[in-house]
C-alpha cells in the first residue's frame, strides 16, 4: 500500500485493483469497534437492523420468515439464560419456554415470539387465510422490532441518549443557586416553548444574552442558554418523530392497499373455481 500526496490517503495506480478485506469496515453503536457515527450514518445503520431480510415483493414473503426464525434461532443460542439447553431438541423444549416466559419483557421473550408468529404466518398463507397472516405478519415484524432495540448495546446506547438528554435540563435547574431560581427557570418554559425553531436557534447562537431578549435578569446567561439549547434539540427530536410516523403511516396504507388487492385477487380465483366446477 502506497501512502498519497501529502501523507495522506492510499495512492492507487492505473491497474492496480483496491481491495478492502472482508470486516475491515465496521458500522456499529458500539464505540469499541472504532466507529464513530454522523447522523446520516445512525440511520443509515438503523434502516439496516430494521428492515433486515425485507422482501422486494409478495412472492418473496418466504424469505422474511426465514430470516425471522433464523434470526431467533441466533437470539434464543446465543442467551445465557438458556444456557445449557438444546433450543432445536423437543426434550428442551419446555424448559426453554418456562425460562423465556418468566420475563415478558426480556429479549428472549420476543425472540421467541418472533419465530412462533414466523411459524403461525406460513402456515395461515398456506391456508389462504389473509386475516390470521396479516395478524401473524404484524407481531412477527414487532417482536424482531424488539428484539433489535433490546440488543444490549442498542439498549445502552438508547438509554445514555435518554440519560444525556435529562442531564442537560437538570444541570440548567441545579445551575439555580437559589429555590427562587429553580421556581424561575419552571416559569420561564412555556415561555421558550412558544419560540418558534429559527427564533431559538438565533438566539441560542448569535453571541448576544438570552435572558435579556426574555426580560429575566436575576438568572446566569449560561443557565438559560442551557435550557433553550434543550428546547432546540426537542424541535429535533419532534420532528424526526413526525417523520416516522408519517413513514409508517404511509406504509400501513400501502399495506392495506396490497392486502385489499391480494383479497380481490382471491376472491376471483374462488369465484371461477366455483363456476370451474359447476357450482356457480
Amino acid at each position: 500500500m502506497e501512502v498519497g500526496e501529502g501523507g495522506t490517503g492510499i495512492k492507487i495506480r492505473a491497474g492496480d485493483r483496491f481491495v478492502i478485506p472482508a470486516g475491515f469496515l465496521k458500522v456499529s453503536l458500539d464505540p469499541t469497534v472504532g466507529t464513530k457515527l454522523f447522523r446520516p450514518g445512525l440511520r443509515f445503520l438503523l434502516k439496516g437492523l430494521f428492515y433486515a431480510g425485507q422482501p422486494k415483493d409478495a412472492q418473496a414473503l418466504s424469505g422474511l420468515i426465514e430470516h425471522y426464525r433464523n434470526a431467533a434461532d441466533t437470539t434464543l443460542k446465543a442467551s445465557p439464560l438458556l444456557q445449557g439447553l438444546d433450543i432445536d431438541s423437543e426434550a428442551d423444549s419446555k424448559e426453554v419456554w418456562d425460562r423465556v416466559s418468566k420475563d415478558k419483557d426480556g429479549r428472549e421473550w420476543f425472540a421467541a415470539l418472533m419465530g412462533t408468529f414466523a411459524g403461525i404466518l406460513e402456515e395461515a398463507l398456506k391456508e389462504g387465510d389473509l386475516e390470521k397472516a396479516a395478524w401473524a405478519a404484524y407481531h412477527a415484524a414487532t417482536a424482531h422490532s424488539m428484539v433489535t432495540v433490546l440488543e444490549p448495546v442498542f439498549e445502552q446506547t438508547l438509554w445514555r441518549g435518554y440519560l444525556a438528554n435529562q442531564v442537560v435540563y437538570e444541570t440548567a435547574v441545579a445551575a439555580a443557586k437559589t429555590p427562587a431560581e429553580a421556581e424561575a427557570l419552571r416559569l420561564l418554559q412555556p415561555r421558550f416553548e412558544s419560540l418558534d425553531e429559527a427564533t431559538l436557534h438565533t438566539r441560542v447562537n448569535d453571541g448576544r444574552p438570552i435572558g435579556l431578549r426574555l426580560g429575566v435578569s436575576q438568572i446566569p446567561e449560561a443557565t438559560l442558554k442551557a435550557l433553550a439549547q434543550f428546547h432546540l434539540a426537542s424541535f429535533a427530536r419532534r420532528r424526526e418523530q413526525q417523520e416516522h410516523d408519517a413513514n409508517e403511516r404511509s406504509e400501513r396504507k400501502e399495506l392495506r392497499v396490497k392486502w385489499a388487492g391480494w383479497g380481490v385477487a382471491a376472491a376471483t380465483l374462488l369465484l371461477a373455481a366455483l363456476k370451474a366446477i359447476g357450482i356457480l
